[in-house]
């Protein structure tokens, strides 16, 4: 097991100077798929904790791994390059020149938010702005290996949920009726000390013009849906809440979540939002411990989640949302044409969970030119979802697009996109404590009024070659030696038989 040689190399140092790198293969035995691997912490970023019991265990098979340091590289191979690899230690194995071997050597090879509005804000507009409920999820997880990061439950069920949702508000005929503004924001580096919703509040904080015509103090609810890809007991959907502190609003959208489907359960809360007086609700699949058995491990991918809990847990926040926003008696007709899509479920997930079709797939290409096909961690943004029509739908939107309130999408295509009006956002996650000025990065001090800064690591990341593998046949360091060796002792017999000889024929020339 992975853990097992980590912690050896750690703990014996005689053994961890012999190790020059670790080759992992690909395959996962039976027992750790029923076990389930996690290489975080049981707390995951207890450190950014509002709970006094920081011992609290979520993630129950947690091993905290991934934060060791290592004074060695680990690598994950693919499928083709474990094969390789696997024939040349066989071969090695049976090899009748043991003076002779295969060795493998290695060359070594933050993303943005984005938010967007429903329906559009109109920055022109006099009237005075509406509540606003906040729907936040992630896109991007974590492993031990870097590039095997698709996270399917955690987190990004929880973001195709939203975007599921979307679509089916998107449908919503009354949607400018509505008595509060809802903002989605997908957010970036979570698992990295929230980066992106730590540096959205800070961006809404000064007001920057990332967020012009949002004002914080309009935000009434947060709503972020977390793992929801694993919502099934005994084949009924249950998806739970965790609450930052019992309000107004936090009742109500309890209220309506449970108008929206009576299966709901209050728990705990999430950290971002803490010291600030704002309700928030987050949607789960789990209520006192983690249900994904692979949180931020490479193994949780596609087979680890169910497309009809995602579809279901889309439907319980688009109708939930409808009757947040419209703030009126429920009604049962208007909920019941608030139908999710579940072919667009399907489609995402094989755009963002596989390589087959990956991003290559129709959806993708719809909107942008992809480089690569396999995904892992980032994705994009449906824009058109959350916008409307313009009057100016010149093919080349790239420069008509200069009204403030209009996004050019799908400029990538052969079409070279449409202009639409919409308020779509890209927002930069990296730590708060970090500040580019003068074409520089300034790392700013510990400021004591930000305590998520206080403990802030600020990550940042180098820039990587493409990683390769190359196998080819080297002499061991014992056959070395004994050439050395015999070199050694040829060239002293030799200078022996050298001094020998000059003295027996400098003999002979006297003798004669």
């Amino acid at each position: 097991m992975l853990g097992q040689k980590e912690s050896r190399a750690l703990n014996d140092q005689e053994f961890a100077e012999k190790v020059s790198g670790v080759l992992v293969e690909p395959r996962v035995d039976d027992q750790t798929k029923a076990k389930g691997f996690s290489p975080v912490e049981k707390f995951p970023q207890v450190e950014f904790s509002p709970y006094q019991n920081a011992s609290y265990e979520w993630n129950l098979i947690g091993s905290g791994i991934m934060w060791n340091k290592y004074d060695f590289p680990v690598f994950l191979l693919s499928q083709d390059s474990a094969v390789i690899i696997e024939e040349i230690a066989n071969k090695n194995e049976k090899r009748k020149k043991p003076y002779t071997m295969d060795v493998a050597e290695f060359d070594l090879v933050m993303q943005g938010s984005v938010l967007s509005s429903f329906p559009p804000i109109n920055m022109s507009s006099s009237k005075q702005p509406m509540p606003i409920i906040l729907v936040v999820a992630s896109m991007d997880s974590a492993s031990f290996f870097r590039d095997k990061s698709l996270g399917a439950d955690s987190p990004l069920s929880g973001m195709i949920s939203l975007l599921a949702a979307v679509d089916a508000l998107s449908q919503v005929d009354d949607a400018n009726a509505f008595k509060k503004q809802i903002i989605f924001l997908i957010v970036t580096g979570e698992a990295w000390g929230y980066l992106g919703s730590r540096r959205f509040l800070a961006e809404l904080d000064t007001q920057t013009d990332i967020v012009n015509g949002i004002d914080i103090n309009q935000i009434e609810l947060v709503l972020e849906i977390g793992s929801v890809g694993k919502s099934i007991s005994h084949g009924i959907n249950s998806f739970f809440t965790h609450v930052t502190r019992d309000s107004p609003a936090t009742n109500r959208s309890i209220d309506a979540l449970k108008g929206a489907l009576k299966s709901l359960d209050q728990t705990a809360s999430r950290s971002q939002w803490r010291n600030r007086p704002i309700s928030g609700v987050v949607l789960e699949d789990f209520d006192t411990v983690f249900t994904n058995k692979f949180y931020h491990s490479d193994l949780d991918d596609f087979s680890n989640i169910n497309s009809s809990v995602i579809a279901a847990a889309a439907s319980l926040v688009s109708r939930a949302l409808y009757i947040l926003a419209s703030d009126k008696e429920l009604n049962t007709t208007a909920l019941s044409s608030i139908n999710v899509n579940s072919s667009l479920v399907e489609d995402l997930l094989g755009c963002l969970l596989t390589c087959e079709p990956g991003l290559s797939c129709e959806l993708v290409k719809d909107h942008i030119t992809p480089t690569s096909v396999c995904p892992n961690n980032y994705v994009g943004v449906l824009l058109e979802k959350t916008s409307l029509p313009s009057k100016n739908t010149n093919s080349s939107c790239s420069e008509s697009c200069s009204n403030k309130d209009h996004v050019c999408i799908r400029a990538e295509t052969p079409a070279k996109g449409s202009c639409v009006v919409s308020t779509t956002r890209y927002i930069p996650a990296y730590s708060t404590r970090l500040k580019f000025e003068s074409d520089k990065w300034i790392l700013l001090p510990p400021n004591a009024s930000d305590p998520l800064g206080m403990v802030d690591p600020v990550w940042t990341e180098s820039f990587w070659n493409v990683i390769g593998l190359r196998t080819y046949t080297v002499q061991s360091a014992t056959y070395d030696r004994l050439v050395l060796l015999a070199g050694i002792i040829v060239t002293v017999l030799a200078y022996l038989a050298i001094a020998v000889t000059r003295t027996v024929v400098a003999k002979a020339l006297k003798h004669d």
